[in-house]
């Protein structure tokens, strides 16, 4: 990430779900004079208390988070944190056949899907897996799956690129969302 953005990481911090408190983590973070927090929570209770205690200790940073930032029924605002961004995993550019799967699955299951991206991306790949299985039936299946599938491939809802090291290159699917 350090890499990606350019910047230079100048304190971390971390937590448990279950913890009470977090005012040490906020006031080192506070001190450390960030100019943007990266921050991916791992419950909404864990969220409401640290937004509460960055409201108490009056710390006010631009915050960069994944979908749960955004995505919990909390607004940072509420807490007067006033600057979050968040990256939530959506199609930036949703395909027909995407659509058409999202339909399908509603006709099929009769109701949407609680997670269409994940859902659709697994089928991608399932098709993706079973086309190249289809033509390759060699010894070193496995190595050759996975060099496939890092050379970039183009599925029905999307196209797959990767770093040489594996990394997803996911600017096809994450989509903006602030709150």
């Amino acid at each position: 990430m350090q890499d990606r953005l350019g910047s230079r990481i100048v304190a971390t911090e971390a937590y448990l779900a279950n913890d009470t408190s977090f005012r040490t983590q906020i006031t080192k973070l506070k001190g450390a004079n960030i100019d943007v927090l990266l921050y991916i929570p791992t419950s909404d209770k864990a969220e409401k208390i640290i937004f509460q205690q960055m409201q108490t200790l009056a710390y006010n940073p631009h915050i960069i988070g994944d979908v749960n930032v955004c995505g919990y029924p909390i607004n940072p605002k509420d807490f007067g944190i006033s600057r979050t961004t968040c990256f939530n995993a959506e199609f930036v550019n949703e395909t027909d056949a995407y659509k058409q799967f999202l339909a399908s699955y509603k006709n099929r299951y009769g109701s949407d899907s609680s997670a269409p991206f994940y859902n659709a991306i697994t089928y991608d790949i399932i098709y993706l897996t079973d086309a190249f299985a289809r033509k390759n039936r060699k010894d070193d299946f496995i190595p050759s799956l996975k060099k496939y599938f890092l050379s970039g491939v183009v599925g029905k809802m999307s196209t797959y690129s990767f770093t040489p090291g594996g990394e997803v290159l996911a600017d096809q699917y994450l989509k903006i969302v602030e709150k």
